[in-house]
């Protein structure tokens, strides 16, 4: 990988777990995955989002 594009992956990959977090929170507070069903689907997912946007990405970025 060229030192040119280092610059675009990590602006992108900021990006993406911005986005990724601000859609969590915004889906935390929506009153209808409170309930049985969509804890069970949505928090779950939104769950392992956060774990992907949190764990995986960093150190993929540091790893540029």
């Amino acid at each position: 990988m060229s030192d040119a594009s280092k610059p675009g992956l990590t602006a992108l990959y900021s990006i993406t777990m911005l986005v990724a977090l601000t859609g969590n929170i915004l889906l935390k507070r929506k009153p209808e995955t409170r309930l049985l069903t969509g804890f069970l689907f949505i928090n779950m997912m939104a769950v392992a989002d956060l774990l992907v946007t949190l764990a995986n990405m960093p150190v993929s970025m540091a790893s540029l």
